[in-house]
């Protein structure tokens, strides 16, 4: 009974947190969603209701896609997608880069979405020592090493230099 009214105060006092499935999510003072740690793709666009079809117009490199599935399917590559529910940038790059995956046929166990907030303080996960300065970063890992970073927009588009990671 004890437990049940602790719990009953604790949503009085704070209704807007909520912790589901390994993720946080709140409202900032200016009443925007705040998601923190994991989440899977539905997670992300159920709780966000961006719209994950907003990248139908972009055009993937095809070229460069095959080159990705390639490269992907010759070793242990995984990808950490750091990303800002509250960031305008991570609304437009993110749909991108899950529509990336999907062409590559890369599997929603090889990559992850990380949830920060303004501060893009990563905690509670395996990676919390990286320093991100921007948001969308996506982080690429061969055989769990980290061995590369892209900040917030690709320097030529994200299947190119996901490409030029992966061979180096």
């Amino acid at each position: 009974m004890k437990l049940v009214l602790n719990i009953v105060i604790f949503l009085v006092i704070y209704p807007n947190f909520i912790i589901s499935f390994g993720y946080e999510k709140y409202f900032d003072d200016s009443n925007r969603l705040i998601l923190l740690g994991q989440c899977s793709v539905n997670d992300w666009f159920s709780e966000t209701g961006w719209n994950i079809v907003a990248a139908e117009s972009y055009q993937t490199d095809k070229i460069q896609i095959d080159r990705i599935k390639e490269l992907v399917n010759t070793g242990d590559i995984s990808f950490v997608i750091i990303a800002g529910s509250w960031c305008g940038d991570t609304k437009s790059e993110l749909p991108k880069l899950i529509k990336i995956f999907d062409e590559c046929n890369i599997d929603s166990v090889q990559y992850r979405i990380i949830g920060v907030g303004r501060d893009k303080k990563i905690t509670d996960t395996d990676i919390d020592n990286i320093e991100i300065k921007l948001v969308p970063t996506l982080l690429i890992y061969k055989e769990l090493e980290l061995v590369g970073k892209i900040e917030e927009f690709p320097e030529y588009s994200w299947e190119q230099d996901i490409v030029i990671v992966l061979e180096e």
